[in-house]
């Protein structure tokens, strides 16, 4: 099914707590499932989703049990099937050992019951609360308890993209020049990414991947548009937190960063190379992580985890590919990432997404202004 026929944000009953929720994480290397249960804090608000889509996510295949998230870590780290036998494969076994150190070391500390992944910022779940019924006032009060937010909606809605001849100086005529929808997106997105993850040794990155969280946002929004996809509000959502697994990775090395010493943790075995490659290897299943800790509804959670496999997604396939297109536009034209030589449309990404080469002039009239935006809120 490519399309929801619910609204893109809606805040919904809170989920059953006699069963912790399971998510489904695929391994990369061999593109096994494997179940894992995350630990669900009480009290926490249904977020970006309903009860139905909470209880499909929570359903178990028949004949299987759940893992817990240090035996499913473990099997990734493995690289092998749940129960299989024999020797990983080769590419595992030719690793390179600062890769596999650092894999280790990400899994100790997302296995460790001592790691939290961060709660839904109080930003966020009032946004989701009030729902639909918020005007720009109601949402002016929220955002301007938070420097940070409202810095970013004034410098976005004063950005070229949205074509103003003048400059807002009230944030209720910035929401009104963005859009209260696109508003509502933006501000859940950036709590979401905010200063909940790390800051210390990463600040730096985090403020680069919040960049390119934006930037694709856009970009999926503009995609959804130009190939006649009605839900742009869930294509921008998706955009703004297909990385936010990145985050979580970063958080758990915060952390290891700060009970070592300064010496040990610079002479550590491993380096950023070795970094790149193990964030881009398990990034979509530690968002996974997240989406399930914050009951994000199961087509969103989909995008986070199958944005680089996208043929995997099954609820909202086209959703998914869309997104993954738009983060592989950043890439190409290096939009709060390095800029890479690559082909947007290789492995039939563009005919998932509906999207031809032919098409790609009306995405790149508006890349200028979206490059002005990101400049905004450097």
């Amino acid at each position: 099914m490519d399309q929801s026929d619910r609204p893109p944000l809606e805040s919904g009953e809170s989920m059953n707590t006699e069963q912790p929720p399971q998510a489904i994480i695929v391994c990369p290397h061999c593109q096994k499932e494997i179940e894992l249960r995350v630990d669900k804090k009480p009290d926490a608000p249904s977020a970006v989703g309903n009860r139905s889509d909470d209880q499909r996510d929570e359903e178990t295949a028949p004949g299987k049990s759940g893992l817990t998230v240090k035996q499913a870590i473990e099997e990734l780290i493995e690289k092998r099937p749940i129960g299989g036998e024999g020797k990983p494969p080769a590419a595992a076994q030719d690793a390179k050992r600062g890769e596999e150190i650092l894999r280790a070391l990400v899994a100790k500390k997302m296995s460790d019951s001592n790691f939290q992944v961060p709660p839904m910022p109080h930003v966020a779940e009032r946004i989701l609360m009030m729902g639909h019924n918020a005007g720009s006032m109601d949402l002016a009060k929220i955002i301007a308890n938070d420097q940070a937010i409202t810095s970013n909606i004034m410098r976005i809605a004063n950005s070229t993209f949205y074509g103003g001849v003048y400059k807002f100086e009230t944030l209720p005529n910035a929401i009104t020049r963005i859009g209260l929808d696109q508003v509502r997106i933006l501000v859940l997105g950036f709590s979401m990414l905010s200063k909940e993850f790390a800051g210390g040794i990463y600040r730096e990155e985090c403020r680069r991947l919040n960049q390119h969280a934006v930037a694709c946002a856009y970009l999926a929004a503009l995609l959804a548009e130009i190939t006649g996809v009605k839900e742009k509000e869930d294509a921008f959502l998706g955009g703004l937190l297909h990385d936010i697994g990145r985050l979580v990775i970063y958080t758990a090395l915060e952390g290891e960063a700060q009970i070592q010493k300064k010496r040990s943790w610079v002479d550590r075995d491993w380096s950023e190379d070795d970094l790149k490659v193990v964030l881009a290897e398990y990034h979509g299943n530690a968002g996974g992580f997240v989406a399930t800790a914050w009951k994000l509804q199961s087509w969103l959670k989909e995008i986070i985890r199958h944005h680089h496999t996208f043929r995997q997604a099954a609820e909202r396939p086209r959703l998914v590919a869309l997104v993954a297109l738009a983060d592989r536009y950043c890439h190409r034209f290096g939009l709060g990432c390095p800029e890479e030589e690559i082909d947007v449309f290789a492995d039939g990404l563009g005919e998932a997404a509906r999207f031809s080469r032919e098409r790609e002039t009306l995405l790149l009239e508006r890349l200028d202004k979206i490059k002005d935006l990101l400049k905004q809120l450097s």
